[in-house]
């Protein structure tokens, strides 16, 4: 349910701001303003970090909801799996009825993640 996406600034050292807006059912469409990194860390870890914040291009919208994140997630490979430790943290933000979030992000979730993670492969590949 995404209105738009767009890369705010690409950095030298890999990093990344993005702005993103969407559409909530019967809801206030919300909006982030995140600050994207990820690294192949010394020691065959991959660190990927994402938080949310100001940006001067993209100031808050009146009538839409800012969100605010943070994520960080470590990865690296053990034989043949993949392992990922993950700390995450969401402010939708204003007034979210539980049952609508459950509803909500069930659907939004599983589309909503591959088509960022799918995204953010993008710019990584541009880099």
């Amino acid at each position: 349910m995404q209105k738009e996406f767009k890369i705010v600034e690409q950095n030298a050292d890999g990093s990344a701001v993005l702005y993103s807006r969407s559409k909530m059912p019967l809801m206030s469409d919300r909006d982030n303003v995140i600050w994207y990194k990820s690294e192949d860390r010394p020691d065959g870890r991959y660190l990927y970090e994402v938080k949310s914040i100001e940006h001067a291009d993209c100031p808050p919208v009146k009538g839409v909801i800012r969100m605010q994140m943070l994520k960080l997630s470590l990865t690296h490979q053990e034989g043949d799996d993949l392992v990922m430790e993950e700390f995450t943290n969401m402010d939708m933000g204003g007034y979210f009825p539980a049952k609508l979030m459950n509803m909500a992000m069930a659907g939004m979730m599983q589309k909503g993640i591959s088509d960022f993670k799918a995204k953010l492969q993008k710019i990584q590949d541009e880099l």
